[in-house]
């Protein structure tokens, strides 16, 4: 369930199995969660705790493979027994809420989303799907990049060498107009900023399929001195295997041009810098 003006999901948590609770006793029972792994809030059923007097608190929890683990306590001098499946509460996960509230192209908004609906056969399916889609409109609204502000920024690591420096390409002045009006684009919306920083990446353009241009950066003597992340990639066929485990449906997502929605760490945006033959920028995301 989506609340759209509180900007959260919210997940039902239920009783894995029968539960039984000894007087005066807490124990960790284990609840089932439609997330694979998250942290989340977690709020007690308001109805359950009108007609039992187990008590639960509102907190944090991990969950790791559609399960976690919440306390219950049992006040009374009796046993008290909770069934399998029942609902204990509610989860909630915050949503990316945008840096800016723009207005909505809904024309383009609308043509984004026919066609994504348009693969769908089921006249009565389709409606109902759009239906939804309109509820969030302004998320198919790409006229303008979103950045994201309720993650984790991303952090540069590197080691005690001192800053790398470049000099610009060379451009010819086609090459340089162009270039010219893709930073004050990415300045416009704010992707971008002025920058005095002592590291210096050379800028260029690369030519696209449709004949535009693309502003890409030589990070060739940054990456040398960053400390590289060791993270393990997910095995795919676990994966599917992980997924597959008694379901039939799949929702997948993907970001538009998610190298410009995450922030980078405010400390780190200094090393981003790259120049220009019109100066020298960083990025903010």
């Amino acid at each position: 369930q989506f609340d759209v003006n509180k900007h959260c999901i919210n997940y039902p948590a239920r009783l894995i199995k029968h539960i039984r609770i000894p007087p005066k006793r807490t124990v960790s029972v284990p609840v089932s969660v439609a997330l694979s792994s998250a942290q989340v809030l977690f709020r007690p059923c308001f109805k359950l705790q009108q007609r039992s007097p187990i008590l639960m608190l509102n907190s944090s929890l991990n969950i790791h493979r559609h399960t976690s683990f919440i306390s219950l306590h049992n006040p009374t001098n009796e046993v008290r027994l909770l069934p399998k499946g029942i609902l204990l509460g509610t989860t909630t996960i915050p949503t990316l809420s945008f840096k800016k509230d723009l207005d909505i192209d809904y024309s383009l908004a609308q043509k984004n989303i026919c066609n994504l609906i348009q693969p769908i056969t089921n006249s009565e399916q389709k409606d109902k799907v759009k239906s939804v889609l309109d509820k969030h409109l302004k998320l198919f609204d790409t006229t303008e990049p979103t950045i994201v502000i309720n993650v984790k920024p991303h952090a540069i690591k590197t080691l005690d060498y001192p800053p790398p420096s470049s000099k610009p390409y060379y451009s010819t002045p086609t090459k340089q107009d162009a270039m010219y009006t893709i930073t004050q684009e990415l300045l416009q919306f704010e992707l971008i900023r002025s920058s005095y920083s002592p590291y210096a990446a050379p800028a260029l353009l690369v030519a696209k399929h449709d004949g535009t241009w693309r502003m890409v950066v030589d990070y060739k003597k940054l990456n040398n001195i960053t400390i590289k992340d060791n993270h393990p990639l997910p095995n795919m066929e676990q994966t599917i295997q992980v997924l597959g485990n008694g379901y039939q449906f799949f929702s997948k997502f993907d970001m538009k041009s998610s190298f410009w929605q995450i922030p980078i760490e405010e400390e780190d945006r200094h090393k981003t810098a790259f120049i220009t033959p019109e100066g020298l920028y960083e990025w903010n995301v």
